[in-house]
């Protein structure tokens, strides 16, 4: 922003950083590490940048900078403005602000190529179900509710939206073979490779991107909590923001993913539904296979792996 009355601003740009919350270092003892190597390792993870405003901005103006950037792990992040930089007036005198702006981010998992390998999921998948009472992507109309940010336009419900005076939104009934959940179990005791959890974080998180993306997700849980039925993307993003955050052995707060949504525009939360009744063969979970993979069963069977 300029809040100059005037004059407007020529030359300017940021100095941006990035770094990880919680630092990821080599595999060695504190009496292995030096402070020298520490120091080093850490300064490795902060991604620094600048940006420059091609444009002037005039007064009492405002611009957006735009600023892209690959973060180096998953899980919470700062993202700094460090300074703001300037030419002004004269074009041979460096002005340089201190500016300390930071701003906490989640880092979803990078996404990871895993493969199909057994049947157990396309049986579950291809086979021709009965319809239930279950919200789903079926054709059979279910009932209408109000519309809340994130909803696909092609649900609205135009006529019963005019009538109402409101944005009112159409649910299906769901086939029994519609969907998969997916399982996550941290515990130390299984995944004791720091690169298989990391492995198998991305492998959820990609897995059910897909999954959603098919309108075959029909749920999730972690840690043996209650399973959170994923009807929309803000579902699918509370999923994502455990991954981000997910330690081996590290419980969430009574079992229950610490999930957050949006809120819609009418200001009221709306928070996944906890869903059960679920068949055996409807889940997925996960499991190390060597010392590097990660697999993927459904009904006990192996399905994917990573």
């Amino acid at each position: 922003q300029n809040r100059k009355r005037w004059l407007p601003t020529y030359s300017l740009w940021a100095e941006m950083a990035t770094q990880p919350k919680r630092a990821s270092f080599p595999e060695k003892s504190d009496r292995e590490l030096r402070v020298r190597e520490i120091l080093a390792a850490a300064d490795k993870l902060i991604v620094r940048g600048r940006i420059f405003v091609r444009e002037r901005i005039e007064p009492r103006g405002e611009t957006t900078l735009e600023w892209l950037v690959k973060p180096t792990q998953r899980g919470e992040a700062f993202v700094e403005l460090a300074a703001v930089g300037s030419l002004f007036p004269f074009g041979f005198l460096k002005k340089n602000i201190g500016i300390a702006l930071r701003e906490t981010v989640l880092v979803w998992p990078a996404q990871i190529s895993y493969q199909w390998t057994g049947a157990a999921a396309t049986r579950a998948g291809v086979q021709q179900g009965r319809r239930t009472t279950r919200v789903g992507r079926g054709d059979d109309l279910l009932a209408l509710r109000d519309y809340n940010e994130g909803d696909s336009h092609r649900l609205i419900h135009w006529k019963a939206s005019a009538r109402l005076g409101r944005l009112m939104i159409r649910q299906f009934a769901a086939e029994t073979h519609d969907g998969f959940l997916l399982r996550v179990d941290p515990s130390a005791e299984i995944w004791t490779r720091p690169e298989q959890f990391e492995l198998l974080c991305g492998f959820v998180g990609t897995m059910a991107e897909d999954l959603f993306a098919a309108g075959r997700l029909r749920g999730f849980a972690i840690d043996g909590g209650p399973t959170v039925e994923t009807r929309r993307m803000r579902d699918l993003e509370a999923l994502l923001d455990e991954l981000a955050c997910l330690q081996p052995g590290v419980t969430p707060v009574g079992g229950m993913p610490s999930l957050r949504w949006r809120e819609n525009s009418r200001g009221e939360g709306t928070p996944p539904t906890p869903i059960s009744g679920t068949r055996p063969h409807d889940v997925i979970t996960f499991a190390p296979e060597g010392a590097r993979g990660v697999a993927a069963y459904v009904d006990g069977h192996k399905a994917a792996t990573a």
